[in-house]
């Protein structure tokens, strides 16, 4: 079976592509890691993103029961995923949004001082924010 050359571009081509996206994938980890701030957190998102099942999703043991399949999970269930990041400014005074774990989010806090030293993954709570006290209720007379 000999390939015609039109085959022998298209696979080069499809290669390349995945070697492009992977080492930008693999560059922009570096980045991440090796990347060093000091940072007081400004705000905190949550992004969902919600992904439609496909239609043509087949019970691969061919048993449904009211839509649900054997295993317990809806075939007609979206998939629903939560991004978490800070908004951080930075004591350079630049102002970048940075991607944190859930546990993370739920940890850190706005007005929360941070800092990130190369070859760490999550930044450092240095500092937390004060909490605003409230006064004490005067006594009812």
């Amino acid at each position: 079976m000999e390939l015609d050359t039109n085959t022998i571009i298209i696979a080069i081509g499809i290669v390349v592509i995945v070697a492009a996206l992977l080492g930008n994938s693999l560059y922009r980890k570096k980045q991440r890691v090796e990347a060093a701030w000091e940072g007081v957190v400004i705000d905190k998102a949550v992004q969902e993103q919600v992904q439609q099942p496909k239609t043509n999703t087949t019970n691969p043991s061919g048993v449904s029961v009211n839509n649900i399949s054997v295993s317990g999970q809806s075939q007609n269930t979206p998939a629903i995923t939560h991004v978490y990041s800070i908004t951080v400014r930075s004591s350079a005074g630049t102002t970048f949004n940075w991607p944190v774990s859930s546990g993370f989010y739920e940890t850190v806090g706005i007005g929360d001082t941070l800092s990130k030293h190369p070859g760490q993954e999550v930044p450092n709570i240095t500092q937390k924010a004060q909490v605003a006290q409230q006064p004490p209720e005067s006594p009812v007379a």
